[in-house]
């Protein structure tokens, strides 16, 4: 497995949340966090699905994660 791909898995999932169901979320989220449990706290699952909600529920179209910052 190459790096990138390795990166892919782990954090791929926050440029693709619009695509992902939030049981799929939960579970990528989950992943990262098992993956960096010393930088993230169990409740960051919750939190990734709260987040997705929220930009759903403003309908915003983000088709990269540096928009939000504008």
């Amino acid at each position: 497995m190459s790096a990138y791909s390795a990166v892919h898995k782990l954090f791929g999932f926050l440029t693709e949340f619009e695509s992902l169901t939030p049981e799929d979320l939960r579970k990528h989220a989950a992943h990262l966090v098992e993956s960096y449990p010393e930088d993230l706290e169990p409740a960051f699952v919750e939190g990734v699905v709260q987040f997705t909600d929220i930009l759903s529920d403003n309908n915003k179209t983000v088709s990269h994660m540096s928009e939000l910052l504008k």
